[in-house]
């Protein structure tokens, strides 16, 4: 879309644009299906997993892991993307687990904004169209971690906090 913009932009000017323009043009960056904040190197990418996973699997509530999973922002595109099974998985299954805890949790004592955390990290992308929901790097999570179990859970928070019902399982 920014390079069509772009391209857009430049015809407007003139039907010929002179040639420096153009370059311009191609040489910038477009990112397509992704997210900017993807780490290109593998062994950041792995360190950044682990890290995760050490978080996820450690000491504290479920609160504290959502937080930390909410301040990794669009960065959680990385979280079992191009990385091996045995990193990937136990993120996945970590992830997965926290979803299903902060759901028992909500049933049990309501708190709006716990809820809140849980669909702007997890959520799906606003593609989807749920009212106030648009999950961290476009939905990753819901969209390629996420099992289908904790999904459900995530959507029934969803429901609880703005209505709508939840994902049949």
């Amino acid at each position: 879309l920014a390079h069509r913009l772009v391209l857009h932009s430049i015809f407007r000017r003139s039907h010929a644009p002179d040639p420096t323009t153009l370059r311009s043009a191609k040489s910038m960056e477009v990112h397509v299906g992704g997210s900017p904040s993807f780490v290109e190197m593998d062994d950041t990418r792995n360190e950044m997993n682990q890290e995760a996973l050490t978080a996820l699997q450690g000491d504290g509530d479920s609160r504290s892991k959502l937080d930390f999973v909410c301040s990794m922002g669009g960065r959680i595109f990385n979280l079992n993307n191009t990385v091996t099974a045995a990193l990937g998985d136990p993120v996945a299954a970590a992830l997965s687990e926290l979803a299903m805890s902060v759901n028992q949790q909500l049933e049990q004592e309501t708190n709006r904004s716990m809820a809140q955390s849980l669909l702007d990290a997890m959520g799906p992308s606003a593609d989807e169209g749920l009212p106030n929901c648009s999950g961290l790097a476009n939905g990753w999570l819901f969209s390629n971690v996420l099992t289908e179990d904790a999904k459900a859970a995530v959507l029934a928070v969803h429901a609880r906090q703005w209505g709508g019902a939840a994902m049949e399982k």
